[in-house]
């Protein structure tokens, strides 16, 4: 296990390092179609989609499956990657949380505890989000990540736009 895939919590919230045994739990939270939507990966509520977005995130050891903790419910998940073009950056994305903790806090935090413990170890955060995708452009800006390209990646077979938005470490003074 990675010193960036650890158990993170705060006052709502438990964010465990993924396993095999968030798998069917996890799938509860993506089966949604419209958790989807804006995604360009937009089928990833079918099962044997969502079971191959699974393997990845669990060979990726770095990622994690978000608990609610009120009702002990696992509500999304998230990850990061380490970013082979900038040593002092990790990437943090895959980003997903069921429909019924949309809005309000739960995203917010779930960036905030990840940039928070990112920050231990590397300077940047960066987020990488595809341009049609409004809703998580929109709340990369709310936390305070600022937008510093726009790019194109190779993904999915074919060129889709995106913006990177980072996220630098704050030094107290």
């Amino acid at each position: 296990m990675s010193n960036l895939q650890r158990l993170l919590e705060s006052d709502i919230m438990k964010m465990h390092p993924l396993n095999e045994d968030h798998r069917n739990v996890l799938y509860q939270a993506a089966s949604d179609p419209l958790v989807w939507a804006q995604h360009p990966k937009h089928d990833r509520w079918k099962r044997e989609v969502f079971d191959d977005f699974f393997d990845v995130a669990l060979k990726n050891n770095l990622a994690f499956a978000t608990e609610d903790k009120s009702s002990g419910e696992i509500i999304g998940s998230s990850r990061y990657k380490l970013h082979n073009v900038v040593d002092s950056a990790v990437e943090i994305g895959w980003t997903f949380l069921a429909r019924s903790h949309w809005g309000g806090k739960w995203n917010a935090e779930m960036k905030h505890l990840m940039i928070t413990n990112a920050h231990e170890s590397y300077k940047d955060v960066l987020l990488c989000i595809d341009a049609d995708n409004i809703r998580s452009a929109r709340a990369a800006e709310k936390i305070g990540a600022e937008l510093i390209t726009d790019s194109e990646d190779p993904l999915f077979d074919k060129r889709l736009n995106y913006l990177t938005y980072k996220v630098s470490k704050r030094i107290k003074q």
